[in-house]
């Protein structure tokens, strides 16, 4: 199970199956978790590591004899266990399974606990049978005695600085000792209520060891990475073979590098793995952080959205940008001033690689003066005086035409329609029964058409 330091968000990390996880240790310079695995027979008791990201799970070691506590040593690229069944004895072998030794096999009741002083590059463990905390260097030579604790049925060990700090199932308190001298210091006294303890781990702000070779980048493999004495090799889930690279697993996911806006920084772009990214020419950060290549083989974070495109401003004093400018690098923009303002130079403007235009945009237009507003105002008059005319010529036009065609009507039969009656006024014309009282042009300046006149 996986928890914060304070207990909340508790989840399921991994699923063990038929054997039950021990103890734990991690691995700093990856975050990969090693446990050991106690199953009903020897040989379903093993060593296992699961992968900090991915859950994905090697199996490291087989056939132990109920294996118990767990130590790491990345630095050195060694891992240290203990067994307490049949055979009681202390183990060491590399971080990924190979060169497996024993170094402590003799003198051992029930090896319960297992530390490391990474100062001093000392082993210590605790025998709950025998009811001492021991140490050896790191081979299993230069043994010795640090303390005894009669009865007290030791568990768990942790080293930190000067001191060992221990618990045991018949005291109901965890104990500090001088790790030289083995003299008890003051720390805790006896809480029944904590009833039997069992492990013990330290939270401290010290450097933690870690592998250098595989701290960074974690080694350049595609899963596992495990510290050696030599430097590191690379590994795979169980039943999985690497590739002829001795880096990448066969049929491993891979997240999508070739991307549009963006360029990855020495990325391993495999499930697991967070990778730095620099965005491409013409493109600007949007989020300021690394991304992560899920077990699918996609990245946590839509890669479109990580890299925006630098544009230069739209918003300038006096200044309207054409409708078609995109405003990105290198391009070219056409610009116009508003009302009352003039250019004061070409109007075409250049969006520079830091997202500026090429020129200054509070000089590139200048308010007109009086006399070019009266100027203005001259060519919109004469202007207006020229639609006039224009107007003027149209609706002449457009009368003559109309009277043209009257006239036309008329010369077909001038009599129709008319009554002419003499008067003492003279002459009336009477025309479509007398409802329009008219006299036209042709009429009175026809002598053909008034021949009745007196």
């Amino acid at each position: 199970m996986t928890t914060s330091l304070h207990g909340t968000n508790k989840t399921l990390f991994y699923t063990t199956g038929f054997a039950y996880a021990d103890c734990l240790a991690i691995d700093y310079s990856t975050g990969n978790l090693y446990y050991t695995a106690v199953g009903p027979t020897t040989s379903q008791s093993y060593i296992g590591v699961v992968h900090r990201s991915t859950s994905l799970h090697k199996t490291l070691i087989y056939n132990l004899h109920s294996p118990r506590d767990i130590a790491l040593y990345p630095s050195k690229g060694y891992m240290f266990w203990t067994e307490l069944g049949i055979i009681t004895e202390i183990g060491r072998t590399n971080m990924d399974g190979t060169s497996k030794i024993y170094i402590a096999t003799t003198q051992i009741g029930w090896p319960n606990g297992l530390t490391i002083d990474f100062t001093s590059n000392r082993l210590y463990w605790t025998d709950g049978k025998r009811n001492r905390i021991e140490s050896s260097n790191l081979n299993g030579g230069n043994r010795r005695v640090i303390s005894t604790d009669n009865d007290a049925h030791l568990m768990s060990i942790v080293s930190h600085g000067q001191y060992l700090f221990y618990t045991a199932w018949n005291r109901q308190r965890i104990t500090k000792i001088n790790k030289l001298t083995g003299l008890k210091a003051v720390f805790m006294s006896n809480h029944p209520e904590l009833g039997r303890l069992d492990s013990l781990d330290i939270y401290a702000d010290e450097i933690q060891d870690v592998s250098l070779s595989c701290s960074s980048k974690n080694g350049f493999c595609s899963t596992f990475c495990f510290p050696t004495p030599t430097g590191r090799t690379c590994g795979c889930q169980d039943n999985v073979n690497l590739q002829a690279d001795q880096l990448t697993c066969h049929g491993v996911s891979r997240c999508p590098t070739l991307l549009q806006k963006l360029n990855f920084l020495d990325c391993l772009p495999f499930p697991g793995h967070s990778c730095s990214f620099v965005c491409k020419t013409g493109y600007q950060s949007a989020i300021n952080t690394s991304v992560f290549c899920g077990s699918s083989g996609q990245w946590n974070l839509p890669t479109d959205t990580l890299c925006e495109a630098i544009l230069c401003p739209v918003s300038m004093n006096s200044v309207v940008l054409s409708p078609n400018c995109s405003r990105r690098i290198r391009d070219s923009c056409f610009f116009s001033c508003i009302d009352g303002y003039r250019p004061t130079t070409s109007t075409n403007l250049m969006c520079t690689a830091d997202g500026t235009w090429n020129r200054d945009t509070n000089t590139l237009c200048s308010r007109t003066t009086p006399e070019e507003q009266t100027g203005n105002s001259a060519y919109v008059y004469a202007g207006l005086s020229a639609a006039g005319v224009v107007v003027l010529l149209v609706t002449v036009v457009i009368g003559i035409y109309c009277l043209k065609k009257r006239r036309d009507n008329s010369t077909r039969n001038p009599y129709e329609g008319h009554h002419i009656s003499n008067e003492s006024s003279g002459y009336t014309t009477f025309g479509n029964g007398g409802y329009d009282d008219y006299s036209t042009i042709e009429d009175i300046g026809d002598p053909n058409i008034n021949k009745y006149q007196n």
